[in-house]
């Protein structure tokens, strides 16, 4: 499942690296996976893409690195994060 790793689901924690050894994201080839990169993200610059796996929970990772970690959060996790965008409690400055 993940590298050799026995965890499973339930010993995940939010933003469990699920890139094992063999490339895959908990079991599933990545490039079959639809990724999505933000249109707000700058031609060039260092962005993230997020693919939802056909459990629904989500894959996050670094656009220019996409064979590095990826991070798998579950759909609870990755709406709580995404009400906190919305809500602003992430901006900056």
């Amino acid at each position: 499942m993940n590298g050799g790793n026995d965890m499973n689901r339930d010993d995940m924690n939010r933003g469990d690296d699920m890139n094992g050894g063999d490339g895959m994201i908990d079991g599933i080839d990545p490039a079959s996976l639809a990724w999505r990169k933000s249109s707000y993200s700058e031609s060039g610059g260092a962005c993230v893409e997020t693919a939802v796996l056909p459990d629904r929970h989500v894959a996050v990772r670094h656009s220019k690195r996409p064979g590095e970690a990826t991070l798998l959060y579950t759909p609870a996790e990755w709406n709580a994060f995404l009400k906190g965008a919305r809500d602003g409690e992430f901006d900056i400055g």
